[in-house]
Order: C-alpha cells, then sequence, then structure tokens
C-alpha cells in the first residue's frame, strides 16, 4: 500500500510541475500580449491624433511581435494545463 502511495506521490509531482510550466507560459503570454497590445495603442493613437514637430521627423513603428508571441504562449500554457490536467484526473481515477 505505502508502494503504491509512494508510486503515486511522485507521478503527480511530475503532473504539478508540468502543470505548473503551463501556468507560468500562460502568464507570460497575458503579460507579453498586454504589453505588445499598449504599444501598439500608443502607435494608433499617435497616427490618429498627430504630432507637431520642428526638424526632422522619424517614422518609428510600435513592435508588434509581443501580442502574437503573447497569444501563442497563453495557448500553449492553456493547453499545458489542460493535459496535464485530464492525465491527473485519469492517474487519480485509475490507482482508486
Amino acid at each position: 500500500m505505502s508502494q503504491i502511495r509512494l508510486y503515486r506521490s511522485q507521478t503527480m509531482d511530475a503532473y504539478r510541475n508540468a502543470s505548473y510550466l503551463g501556468f507560468v507560459l500562460y502568464f507570460i503570454g497575458i503579460v507579453l500580449f498586454l504589453y505588445g497590445f499598449y504599444h501598439l495603442s500608443i502607435e494608433k493613437d499617435l497616427d490618429a491624433k498627430g504630432i507637431k514637430t520642428t526638424g526632422e521627423v522619424y517614422a518609428l513603428t510600435a513592435p508588434w511581435w509581443p501580442v502574437i508571441l503573447g497569444v501563442i504562449v497563453t495557448f500553449v500554457g492553456y493547453i499545458l494545463r489542460k493535459i496535464m490536467k485530464r492525465k491527473a484526473i485519469a492517474l487519480d481515477s485509475q490507482t482508486r
């Protein structure tokens, strides 16, 4: 009985670690998405209102890649958590 409990504990620790990794990726994805969206909204606001300057003007574009990368990383983290939760539930039902 204790051997089954030990095996179950070790296996569940692996699933917990993978689920934690999924949560961290999910959180990083949200941060990247918000960072990119914030800078894109600043660029759109500047394009709409314009700016008065004297001298040379250089066109700068906001980085678009954090938005796309943020969505991808968020999606991967979400999928990892779903897979690990499903496997943990299946493992839990097998050991009972």
